[in-house]
């Protein structure tokens, strides 16, 4: 019960964090950690390793996602609407499961309609 609620309070400060400033997170490693309903609008994630980070319920508008290894990342209802997503490791299934790709620059390059 202690450990849970270490990272809880962990996740509570990582919050207050962002929103205090514009946070660039470029090449982190936030890999297993539970993300999930985080405003990460508009956050600097290029080269960021979140292999299987949970991301689900996530704002990840307008979030910069190049080159990010999302292997096995959950993005179920994740909001990725105008997310750059140019040459990041993901799956198009893992992103079926997005909330929103509207405007997003797919992993391809091309621009989700």
């Amino acid at each position: 019960m202690m450990i849970r609620a270490e990272l809880t309070v962990r996740r509570l400060l990582f919050q207050v964090y962002l929103n205090r400033r514009k946070a660039r997170l470029a090449g982190a490693d936030l890999s297993f950690l539970n993300l999930s309903r985080l405003n990460l609008r508009g956050v600097n994630l290029s080269a960021t390793n979140l292999t299987r980070a949970d991301l689900s319920r996530a704002n990840l508008r307008r979030a910069i996602l190049e080159g990010a290894n999302l292997t096995g990342a959950i993005l179920h209802g994740a909001d990725l609407t105008d997310a750059r997503l140019v040459r990041a490791d993901v799956t198009l299934a893992q992103l079926a499961d997005a909330k929103s790709l509207k405007g997003a620059i797919m992993p391809d390059g091309t621009r989700h309609d």
